[in-house]
């Protein structure tokens, strides 16, 4: 089972991280390391909101 996750994150902390791409243009994202988590979550901003859920057949 996979989820899509959408959730807004402070931009003044977010721009230290680097965005990679991964297969093709649309697939752009910001890789936060393990370490660095924890406080990542801490700058989440509202709530978390689940767009879609992808289930084995």
């Amino acid at each position: 089972m996979g989820y899509v996750t959408r959730f807004d994150v402070d931009a003044e902390y977010l721009s230290q991280f680097d965005i990679k791409v991964v297969g093709g243009k649309e697939h752009a994202e910001y890789w936060i390391p393990a370490e660095q988590l924890e406080e990542f979550n801490d700058h989440i901003i509202g709530d978390i909101e689940v767009i879609a859920t992808y289930r084995d057949e």
